[in-house]
């Protein structure tokens, strides 16, 4: 088995192919657990570079004192703009770099730092559902009565993003960069609450609707 891990560090294609697809199957499994906006094509296609990059740029400099301080200079400069929607979202992003940075020491670390993200969730997800733990106020589940939106609207995500925070309520992202337009279907506890995101959405002028659409779930 070491022999076959050994082998496996040297064939850069193989860890390359391994901690993206790593990645995918992370935020796939895990946007079925809490956020289903994980599979919208923005988030997929991160989950598939961010470790390929990460694991590149650690290999290239590990081995170069100059060149990594240039490295640290040049990314020192690098701004994540787009804003995180939450924790839960950071942890999943700094899993991807870590998966990164660890497939390109030792890919037996990689694999079981994949196998561990993708256990967890799922065995606490299994005791939420099961009542053994009190916090199902944590997890995305089906309610009795609830509402929900269908929006449309003639910008990107960034730009609703700059304007007002839907996170709490998202379900799912549907982003069309080249027409510019972006669908999000966001959920409810009742009518009430949408009216008034809905109000807050009509005065502001840097957002435009081209539809929305409303259903009421029992």
């Amino acid at each position: 088995m070491d022999l076959l891990f050994a082998k496996l560090d040297q064939l850069i294609l193989i860890k390359t192919l391994l901690v993206a697809g790593g990645g995918l199957l992370v935020f796939y499994i895990h946007s079925f657990i809490l956020f289903s906006y994980f599979r919208s094509p923005s988030y997929l296609f991160t989950s598939i570079l961010l470790p390929p990059i990460a694991m590149i740029i650690t290999s290239v400099i590990s081995s170069n004192l100059a060149l990594s301080l240039g490295m640290i200079g040049a990314l020192s400069i690098v701004r994540y703009r787009t804003p995180i929607k939450s924790v839960y979202e950071l942890a999943l992003l700094f899993f991807l770099i870590t998966l990164g940075v660890t497939a390109s020491v030792n890919i037996k670390y990689a694999i079981f730092l994949i196998l561990i993200i993708i256990v967890f969730p799922i065995i606490l997800r299994f005791l939420f559902k099961f009542n053994f733990l009190k916090v199902q106020h944590l997890l995305i589940n089906d309610q009795d009565k609830y509402v929900e939106a269908n929006y449309v609207f003639e910008n990107t995500m960034s730009e609703i993003n700059n304007v007002i925070d839907l996170n709490n309520n998202i379900q799912n992202i549907d982003e069309d960069y080249i027409n510019k337009k972006t669908e999000i279907m966001l959920k409810f506890d009742n009518i009430e609450e949408h009216h008034k995101i809905k109000n807050k959405i009509d005065t502001l002028k840097e957002l435009k609707i081209k539809n929305v659409s409303v259903t009421k779930r029992n």
